[in-house]
């Protein structure tokens, strides 16, 4: 995995400080390899971006899409970042914060056929709506973090 700019993995260290409910929600579902031995990472950087949750052993990153992401232009930087990343050979799901709250189960049960199935195309998109307020942005700034 190529390395990433120091600002960036500052930038990523400094917002798992303040996670969302739904971040810590999904965070006690996927740490210490409680899916299936599945490794994840959260506010991980991943390819000039940083993913809420990254699986490196799938190339998979997991967003959390909350309201703001409805908005249009954040919708057409989501895209936009969705396509790079898929180009780039990562698979994304997104889902939602009310996807999450109501039924998390059922989010970790797609995760996890995600992960055991067979090789999936990154064009196969899962859930595609359009990450996280400040996340979003590709290679924030120092002095710009979202």
């Amino acid at each position: 995995m190529k390395k990433q700019p120091q600002y960036l993995t500052d930038f990523a260290r400094d917002i798992r400080k303040n996670p969302t409910y739904t971040e810590k929600l999904m965070w006690q579902a996927l740490r210490n390899r409680k899916q299936h031995g599945l490794k994840f990472r959260r506010e991980h950087p991943v390819a000039g971006y940083i993913a809420d949750f990254f699986c490196s052993e799938h190339n998979l990153i997991i967003e959390i899409d909350g309201e703001v992401h409805n908005e249009a232009e954040k919708k057409a930087k989501d895209i936009l970042r969705q396509k790079e990343l898929e180009q780039a050979g990562y698979i994304v799901m997104r889902f939602t914060v009310e996807e999450i709250n109501i039924n998390i189960d059922a989010v970790i049960d797609k995760i996890a056929a995600a992960c055991l199935a067979p090789a999936i195309s990154p064009a196969l998109t899962l859930n595609p709506s359009p990450g996280v307020p400040g996340e979003g942005d590709k290679n924030p700034s120092p002095g710009n973090p979202g």
